[in-house]
């Protein structure tokens, strides 16, 4: 009785692996099955995108050729916040890095023997070079901030 014993246990204990096994196959295969899902999903999202990007192109285009105000460039799009996630003390500590460049540029200026206008304006130009175009100001604002 004992090889009979001992053959059930064996044979139940099979069994409960086997049962393992199929359970494991099936969450195995539920598993793939939700990658298949995200994979299509993240798809249907990238060619919406680029659809609603070419929608956008063509109301851009259309603005432009209907009315004064013209065509937003692709800098001012901001579709993802990027802009909005830097904080205040990062933005005004750029400020202060432009307008100490665009004062150094000025008193270097004037210390070759520019007049002031002409240091401003310099130093203007000095500064567009080193970072963009919408960085530079006019006459009136040079005037200003740097009197």
């Amino acid at each position: 009785m004992s090889q009979n014993a001992s053959r059930n246990r064996r044979h139940a204990g099979k069994k409960k692996l086997e049962k393992e096994l199929k359970c494991l196959k099936k969450k195995a295969g539920k598993a793939d099955a939700q990658k298949v899902d995200s994979k299509k999903k993240i798809k249907q999202l990238k060619i919406d995108l680029s659809q609603r990007e070419k929608q956008i192109t063509k109301l851009q285009r259309k603005m432009g050729n209907d009315s004064a105000i013209g065509v937003v460039e692709e800098t001012e799009i901001d579709p993802f916040g990027k802009s909005h996630s830097r904080g205040v003390a990062t933005n005004h500590k750029e400020s202060w890095k432009k307008f100490s460049y665009l004062r150094n540029r000025y008193e270097f200026f004037l210390e070759q023997s520019k007049e002031k206008t002409e240091a401003r304006r310099l130093a203007n130009e000095a500064l567009i070079k080193k970072h963009d175009k919408s960085v530079g100001y006019s006459e009136d604002e040079l005037d200003a901030i740097l009197s």
